[in-house]
C-alpha cells in the first residue's frame, strides 16, 4: 500500500512538472507576442510620427511664406532660398535631403540641400523634429529661381523617433483662398434667411459700389433662391435708405444671387461661384482660416479689447472668433472677421473688410451709434440640428446642410451697411495660399 502511494504520488509529480512547463512555453510564448505586437505597433506609430512632423513643416512653411509674401509674386522669395541670386540653382532634393544627428540621436541639422537657405530653419516639437523648403514647381524645373506662373513647391521634412524620416510636398499658387466673392454687401444662405432690417430712417443700405452714384451697383441683400429672396424681402422694413443703382426700395435691392440676369445688378453676366453653396466646402473654407488666422479670440471675448488684444488696424488679417464675439471697442477695425458663433456689432463700429458669420450663423447689432460696414458681409448657418458648430451633426440640416441665418438690425442710430469692391481687393491679400497638389514621399 506505501508502495501504491508513492508511485500515485510519482506521477502527480511528473504531470505537475509537465503543466508547469507547458504554461511556462505558453506563457513565454504569449510574452514574445505581446512584446512582437508592441514592436509592431511602434513600428507603425513612428513613420507616422515623422509624417505629421513633416505635415506640421509644411503648414508652418505655408504660413510663414504668406505672412512675408502675401498676394505678391514668388521671384523674390525664390531667390531668398538660393542664398540671395538668382544665377544659382535651388538645391533642394527631396530624394537627397536627410537629417544630420549628433553623437545622442539629436536632429542638429540637414543635408542634401547644396547652398539654399530653409524657409523654417529646424524646429524641435515634441519628441521630434521639422523643417521646411522651398523649390519652384515641376512646370517650370524645381531647380529653376524664376518664376512665371505664380506657382512653387513647399517641403516639409520632418523626423520622428529612432530616426524615423518623413517629407511631404505641396503645389500652392497665388488663387486666393476664398472663392471669388458674392457682390452683395450682405450675403446670406440658406433657404429661409431671417433678415431683420432696421426701423431708424437714418440707417443706409447701399449696393453702389462704395457708395458712389453712377457706377456699378449690386444687391444689397443677396440670397440663393426666390424662395429666400421672398423670405429675406418679408423682414425688411422701408424706413431706412435703400440704393443700388435706380433702386431704392427692398424689393428691388434684395435678390436671388442664382438667378440670371440678378435683378438689380448692374453686370447682367454675373454668374455666382457655386462653392458657396455647399455646406462642406464652406466648413472646410471656414476651417481653413481657423488655421492660419493672425489671431483668435476665444468664445464670449471681445475683439481689440484686452481679452482678445489683436492689431484690428491691418486690413490684411485675419480675426477669428471660436464662438461668440464680440465687437464693441471704439476704434476702427479693418480685415477678415471670421466668427463660428454669435456676432454682436456695437452700432458705433467702422469696419473695413470682409465678415464672414459662418458656423451658427448669427449676427446682432447691439445699441445705437453711426458706424459704416464697408466691403461685404457673410451669414450661413451651418451648424446642424443642433445649433452648435463644429460637431458631427454640421452640414446635415434638411435643406442641403444649410440652417436659418440671422441677420437683426433693428436697433436705432445712424449705421451703415455699404457693399464697397476696393475695400474687399486689398483684403484679398489677407486670404493663404490655395493647395492645388499635394503627396508624400
Amino acid at each position: 500500500m506505501i508502495q501504491h502511494d508513492r508511485k500515485d504520488r510519482g506521477s502527480a509529480l511528473v504531470m505537475a512538472v509537465f503543466v508547469l512547463a507547458l504554461l511556462t512555453a505558453m506563457g513565454a510564448a504569449l510574452l514574445f507576442y505581446s512584446e512582437n505586437e508592441k514592436k509592431m505597433g511602434e513600428a507603425s506609430i513612428k513613420p507616422k510620427q515623422a509624417f505629421y512632423y513633416a505635415e506640421a513643416g509644411l503648414e508652418h512653411a505655408r504660413r510663414a511664406l504668406w505672412l512675408v509674401n502675401r498676394a505678391e509674386d514668388f521671384d523674390d522669395d525664390l531667390q531668398a532660398a538660393t542664398g540671395g541670386t538668382f544665377a544659382d540653382p535651388i538645391g533642394f532634393d527631396p530624394s537627397t535631403i536627410a537629417p544630420i544627428y549628433d553623437s545622442q540621436d539629436n536632429v542638429i541639422g540637414f543635408s542634401g540641400y547644396g547652398n539654399d537657405t530653409p524657409l523654417v530653419s529646424l524646429r524641435k516639437f515634441e519628441n521630434g523634429w521639422y523643417g521646411a523648403f522651398m523649390s519652384n514647381d515641376h512646370g517650370e524645373t524645381r531647380t529653376n529661381s524664376v518664376d512665371t506662373d505664380n506657382r512653387v513647391i513647399l517641403a516639409g521634412v520632418g523626423v520622428g523617433p529612432d530616426r524615423s524620416f518623413e517629407v511631404v510636398e505641396a503645389v500652392i499658387d497665388l488663387d486666393p483662398f476664398l472663392p471669388e466673392m458674392p457682390p452683395a454687401a450682405i450675403f446670406m444662405l440658406g433657404p429661409t434667411p431671417a433678415f431683420g432690417s432696421a426701423t431708424s430712417k437714418a440707417k443706409s443700405y447701399i449696393g453702389n459700389d462704395c457708395g458712389t452714384a453712377g457706377g456699378d451697383y449690386y444687391p444689397v441683400v443677396g440670397t440663393i433662391g426666390p424662395a429666400a429672396e421672398a423670405n429675406a424681402e418679408s423682414g425688411a422694413h422701408p424706413n431706412p435708405n435703400w440704393a443700388t443703382g435706380p433702386y431704392s426700395s427692398p424689393g428691388d435691392a434684395i435678390s436671388d444671387m442664382s438667378a440670371s440676369p440678378v435683378p438689380g445688378m448692374s453686370d447682367t453676366t454675373y454668374s455666382i461661384n457655386t462653392e458657396w453653396t455647399s455646406c462642406e466646402g464652406m466648413k472646410d473654407m471656414i476651417e481653413g482660416m481657423r488655421r492660419v488666422a493672425d489671431y483668435n479670440c476665444a468664445d464670449g471675448t471681445r475683439l481689440a479689447s484686452p481679452s482678445c488684444p489683436a492689431d484690428v488696424s491691418n486690413p490684411q488679417h485675419i480675426y477669428f472668433g471660436e464662438g461668440d464675439l464680440e465687437v464693441m471697442w471704439p476704434v476702427p477695425h479693418a480685415g477678415v472677421l471670421v466668427v463660428t458663433g454669435e456676432l454682436v456689432l456695437g452700432g458705433d463700429i467702422d469696419f473695413k473688410g470682409l465678415i464672414l458669420v459662418v458656423g451658427e450663423g448669427r449676427l446682432r447689432f447691439n445699441g445705437a451709434g453711426t458706424g459704416i460696414n464697408a466691403g461685404s458681409l457673410i451669414i450661413a448657418d451651418i451648424a446642424g440640428p443642433d445649433g452648435v458648430y463644429g460637431n458631427s451633426d454640421d452640414c446635415t440640416g434638411p435643406n442641403d446642410g444649410f440652417g436659418v441665418g440671422v441677420y437683426d438690425e433693428r436697433g436705432g442710430g445712424n449705421a451703415g451697411t455699404v457693399y464697397c469692391s476696393t475695400v474687399l481687393d486689398i483684403v484679398e491679400q489677407a486670404h493663404p495660399y490655395a493647395i492645388e497638389q499635394f503627396r508624400q514621399h
